[in-house]
């Protein structure tokens, strides 16, 4: 009996030690764009994908489940220190990130691509200031200085243990009973 129960919390703890991630995909050319959310339990499960494609007007959804991130709107005052828990704990394990912007103007593009650099250091730096772990592979801008054309292509997986969601969705919880003895 003993060891049934000593084999059954090391198989739990096992189970909150495993990752849980989330991957994001944007692609967009002109007016043609395509976005893909994928939820990935322990062991590289997939527990829900999301994929929304927009091109010639017409939107399609990929997953005709409901999606786990309409929490985020409901109730945001209490969500809001789950969240920021869930971002400190956060791992960022790929980021790549590119960006082909031109205008007819080469000053204009050139001012643009400016700004732009310092709008993507200064994203990268807030994220790390809040506790991200780990760094951008690969971030390019380039600049199309003869014809106005816009592409990007974003991608992004963020990991976090199953144990620090846990811990997170606790602690509104543990706020609202310590109201409540007061």
């Amino acid at each position: 009996m003993v060891l049934r129960i000593t084999i059954l919390f090391f198989a739990l703890f096992l189970l909150l030690m495993q990752k849980v991630s989330l991957e994001f995909s944007y692609w967009r050319e002109g007016k043609e764009d395509q976005l893909v959310v994928l939820l990935r339990g322990p062991w590289g499960i997939p527990l829900y994908r999301g994929e929304r494609n927009k091109g010639d007007g017409e939107v399609t959804e990929g997953n005709s489940r409901s999606s786990p991130f309409k929490w985020l709107s409901r109730s945001g005052r209490l969500q809001r220190p789950v969240i920021w828990s869930i971002i400190k704990s956060a791992r960022v394990e790929d980021f790549t990130w590119k960006i082909r912007f031109g205008t007819a103007d080469a000053a204009l593009t050139g001012i643009v691509v400016g700004l732009c650099w310092v709008l993507i250091g200064w994203l990268v730096a807030f994220l790390q200031n809040k506790g991200w772990k780990g760094e951008p592979k690969h971030i390019e801008l380039a600049p199309v200085f003869t014809e106005p054309c816009f592409y990007t292509s974003f991608h992004c997986i963020v990991s976090t243990r199953i144990v620090h969601l846990i811990t997170a969705q606790l602690k509104p919880l543990m706020l609202v009973f310590r109201q409540r003895k007061r």
